[in-house]
């Protein structure tokens, strides 16, 4: 018998090919099918968890065609519909049908068709038929809904362009862009301590290095110079048109790209550069049209390991009479990004405040920004004013630059060297915020979703202390629900970030429903009830340091408008809920709406709350307050006395239950903190292909393995081929119908957009979120930087305000005053945490 030699390349080679082709598969799976909206109807089902039903199986009995799973959602499946062959059925029901009605539906009538059978008369139903439908939790049928940008409002131009800003004012940080100069809101030459204070962070080599923001707006425009260095590809998606890159299509398709240059713009020769100026930035397309559900919920969770920030400068209207949140799909979304985004961490959701201060809109009546897992991030303009569209809210947590008084933030526009100098509104700010996280996660890729949070409350810088607005918190902190809890400074919270400590597991406490069922009276007093907090209660709760304070309501009124809800704590520290609209017309009051507060942060939650319904604006409207309910959310409380633990392979620190910090002392005795950026991706696969490249000798075992293991991939590669063919051609239900920009010219003074003389044109809920925790004590010490406005910051008249401000009546004040916080460098004393 003549034995072939065995050819190493050949089988070398078919291994490579055949897994290329299986990972391809794998990569082209992971992505969301191609949806046509013009053609199909679209439905999300909901099976139950370990039903052992094949959404295949669902699709065959529901005669409609299986699209794939929805994202990250476990359980949850797209389903697809013709269009033609649904109307064609309704009109043999019917011949004045309503096609948008969910009653003519024919999947949804066949359905519920099973669902009866199966009750009345079960025997009439094949055994596995009757399963599957046991199995069913839910049939949502898609409907096309339009996100809006939080785009600048107009702004009146200055009068007179400044020409005091240096040429070279970005040497010192090796930056040479020639557009750095007019980005006030990095380095603010006029208004000397009016920025983000962001250069003493750069000056130690922190600038956003491994950490992934996604710019989840109208697409991104990869082609920039000033972003095709730092875009993430592999994290982005167009969900508007489907496709891998979320190009800029349509002429207004700017907003996304602007707000990817404020957060990661490189250093080069064009426009300016990024807060986090090596950070990566992906791009997922969802406001260049209508969109699902499906679409909204797949974008919030696409690329949730690899993309650490989703940016998001958008929301429902802001037009003051809007109230939306997100449910259903979009909300179990969230709660899955952060329960299981960035490895168990939790994804950041940067939501814009809203723009709609002028409608008189109130940022609680935005479910997004109004909700306890998201960061809201609000405007103030580089004089320290308060812009007209800016919105304000109890939920509000910071706020940072954007445009006003003349100014707007300069940034990256479309166009491979285009910039733009008139981006603004809270769709500016948010992104700023982003990048500051950006250079938080470099450092600090351990933190989770609420550890920044409160990292980000506790560094806050309060400013224009005689605004009225101004209360201290029973923590002892500033809150204001115009601004939070003031101003975000970059390096106070990055220094923080070296010593802080994570938090432990959330925790909640929910109170009983209480019942009113009161007419509200037009009066000054209207509805006061309360509830009684026990020690007890929060102890069988486990219940540790208060987060967030969650009131959901129920209040029927014939004008929506007319409503103020406020929450009154044991200390007497008011949160404003809900406050009437001039615009809201809605007659329909509020149903089951929560409310967000974060300015009970650290209060101790013993005692009594109460809630005050009020309605004085219009006689001739009237409502009933049916019931309300609290709900606390907070750090778990560690009973044992003994410390949890956690595992956290790229940052080695020791951390306590509290949100304490610790300081190692070094040999030489100075103050450091060990900490150490995550380490990029493993090189197993590298190993994998060098081993098989090796000329060296190698066993004729080592020679069967191999050519064993290439029959392997070649039967899997021909065993999914075959059964994709075969689905392809047998499971399908297919149909056929019967035979019957910003211009940026603003003058002689505007500023240049380009390089050279060339001028451009220029959008249930989660009860344990897994914080981390550790199983070794060390000393503590204060954070380096809090809340508390330092007198150092402070002019002569906020320093005789501060000593008043905890006081309920504020005297009127100019509201353009106050100084804001100097840049803070090392070397400087410490300020003891309050």
């Amino acid at each position: 018998m003549v034995i072939l030699p065995i050819r190493k390349p050949f089988f070398r080679s078919l291994l490579f090919i055949t897994i290329f082709i299986l990972l391809f598969n794998h990569f082209e799976a992971s992505r969301p099918r191609k949806r046509d909206y013009q053609k199909n109807y679209y439905y999300a089902i909901e099976l139950e968890e370990n039903s052992q039903i094949s959404p295949r199986e669902v699709a065959v009995l529901l005669k409609i065609s299986y699209e794939g799973q929805i994202g990250a959602l476990d359980n949850h499946y797209l389903f697809s519909s013709s269009k033609e062959m649904t109307h064609l059925f309704t009109r043999s029901l019917n011949s004045d049908f309503d096609l948008s009605g969910e009653n003519n539906d024919r999947v949804l009538l066949e359905y519920r068709s099973l669902k009866e059978k199966r009750k009345q008369s079960p025997s009439s139903l094949e055994k596995r038929s009757y399963e599957i439908i046991d199995k069913i939790v839910s049939v949502e049928k898609q409907k096309l809904k339009k996100r809006h940008k939080r785009v600048p409002p107009p702004i009146p131009k200055p009068k007179n362009k400044d020409n005091n800003d240096p040429d070279d004012i970005g040497a010192a940080y090796g930056i040479h862009d020639p557009g750095f100069k007019y980005q006030w809101h990095l380095i603010n030459p006029l208004q000397t301590d009016h920025h983000i204070n962001v250069t003493g962070v750069w000056k130690e080599g922190i600038t956003g290095k491994g950490v992934i923001a996604a710019i989840v707006d109208d697409g991104l425009d990869l082609d920039s110079e000033d972003l095709k260095d730092n875009f993430f590809a592999a994290g982005s998606y167009d969900f508007n048109d489907h496709t891998p890159l979320p190009k800029p299509r349509l002429v207004d398709d700017n907003h996304g790209t602007r707000c990817a240059g404020e957060i990661a713009a490189v250093k080069n020769d064009v426009c300016g550069v990024g807060v986090a100026p090596d950070a990566k930035v992906a791009g997922i397309r969802i406001l260049s049209g209508e969109i699902s559900d499906v679409d909204e919920a797949e974008a919030l969770n696409y690329g949730f390991q690899e993309n650490h920030i989703y940016s998001c400068s958008w929301g429902p209207p802001d037009d003051g009479q809007s109230a939306e949140a997100p449910k259903g799909l979009i909300l179990k979304a969230m709660l899955k990004g952060i329960k299981d985004g960035r490895g168990g961490k939790g994804s950041l959701f940067v939501f814009a405040s809203g723009n709609g201060g002028a409608n008189d809109d109130n940022c609680n009546f935005d479910g997004y920004t109004n909700s306890l897992y998201t960061i809201t991030v609000g405007a103030v303009d580089r004089l320290f004013a308060h812009p007209y569209y800016a919105e304000k809210c109890s939920a509000l947590l910071v706020t940072t630059y954007s445009s006003g008084s003349g100014s707007y933030i300069y940034t990256t526009d479309i166009g491979p060297h285009n910039c733009t100098s008139l981006h603004g509104g809270t769709s500016a700010a948010a992104p700023i915020a982003a990048g500051v996280y950006a250079l938080v996660l470099q450092i600090r890729p351990d933190l989770t979703w609420r550890d920044m949070q409160y990292l980000q409350l506790m560094s806050a810088v309060p400013f224009n202390l005689k605004e009225p607005e101004w209360d201290r918190n029973a923590a002892g902190r500033l809150f204001s629900h115009k601004y939070g809890y003031g101003l975000l400074d970059a390096y106070r919270i990055v220094q923080n970030a070296k010593i802080f400590k994570n938090l432990g597991p959330q925790v909640f406490l929910e109170m009983p429903i209480i019942k009113v069922n009161k007419q509200i009276p037009m009066d000054t007093k209207g509805i006061v009830n309360s509830v009684q907090v026990t020690q007890s209660e929060l102890d069988d709760a486990k219940f540790g340091r208060l987060e967030h304070v969650t009131v959901t309501v129920n209040i029927q009124h014939t004008r929506r408008g007319d409503i103020l809800v406020d929450l009154i704590s044991p200390n007497g520290i008011i949160s404003h809920l809900g406050t009437p609209r001039m615009y809201d017309e809605h007659r329909g009051g509020l149903s089951n709406w929560t409310f967000m507060s974060v300015k009970h942060w650290d209060e101790n939650p013993v005692g009594k709350w109460t809630i005050q319904v009020k309605d004085t604006q219009n006689p001739e409207f009237w409502g009933t307050f049916n019931d309300w309910r609290i709900k606390f959310w907070g750090e778990q409380k560690n009973l044992t006395g003994t410390l949890a633990t956690t595992t956290d392979d790229s940052v080695k620190t020791t951390e306590t239950t509290s949100s304490e910090a610790t300081i190692t002392e070094s040999p030489k005795g100075h103050k450091t903190t060990t900490t150490s950026a995550t380490e990029e991706a493993s090189s197993s696969n590298k190993e994998n292909i060098n081993s098989l490249e090796d000329e060296s000798s190698k066993s004729n075992t080592w020679i069967i393995a191999i050519l064993v293991m290439g029959f392997a991939f070649i039967f899997a590669g021909l065993a999914y081929f075959t059964k994709k063919h075969f689905w392809d051609a047998n499971g399908r239900y297919e149909f056929s119908a019967l035979q019957s920009s910003d211009a940026t010219n603003i003058g002689e003074d505007s500023i240049p957009l380009t390089r050279g003389n060339k001028q451009f044109m220029t959008s249930r809920e989660l009860f344990d979120a897994f914080g981390d925790s550790s199983d070794e004590e060390e000393e503590t010490t204060q954070v380096v930087f809090e809340n508390s406005y330092m007198d150092k910051y402070m002019n002569e008249d906020e320093k005789v305000e501060s000593e008043t401000i905890n006081e309920k009546n504020i005297d009127d004040g100019d509201n353009a005053g106050g100084s804001g916080g100097e840049d803070l460098r090392q070397g400087e004393s410490i300020n003891n945490r309050s």
